[in-house]
């Protein structure tokens, strides 16, 4: 009888000990199951986030290449323009101010003769009218070749 009893808190004891296991085992189990639905969560998150930073990607791009365009529309702009006002703006008395003209024409002219021939071109109030819309119009192309080159600061509004 003692040899039963002993059987049976034997049992009893590796029952309890299963149920033990299985409990915990359950509770572990149950954690996972919020650790992978929090994981999944963050993941839905992260791909939220790809897909807009993707977006934004695509959107510069675009703004890039819409960039590029208006540069060469610039360009052209300026190219077929320039040959037309500094034609307009030359003289035979003014030998220094025709030879940057014909130097901004070709393109083969310094950064430091583009800031002469402006100081030129914007201290001569002598300028007729026609003259003064193509003196404005080269000062503006010098004003934006030397911002292109770092030397120029456009003001800010604030």
């Amino acid at each position: 009888m003692v040899d039963e009893i002993a059987l049976t808190i034997s049992v009893v004891s590796i029952l309890f000990t299963v149920i033990g296991f299985l409990i915990e085992h359950f509770k572990i189990q149950a954690g996972m199951h919020e650790r992978i639905a929090t994981l999944e969560a963050k993941q839905k998150n992260i791909d939220d986030h790809a897909k807009r930073l993707d977006d934004f990607s695509r959107r510069f791009d675009d703004w890039g290449e819409r960039i590029k365009a208006l540069e060469v529309k610039m360009e052209l702009f300026w190219d077929a323009v320039s040959s037309n006002v500094i034609t307009m703006l030359k003289h035979p008395t003014a030998e220094r101010r025709d030879e940057l003209l014909d130097r901004l024409g070709d393109k083969s002219i310094t950064l430091a003769e583009m800031e002469e021939l402006k100081r030129i071109l914007t201290c001569n109030v002598k300028l007729k009218s026609r003259e003064s819309l193509a003196a404005a119009v080269v000062v503006a192309r010098i004003n934006q070749k030397l911002y292109d080159a770092g030397r120029l600061v456009v003001p800010t509004k604030t």
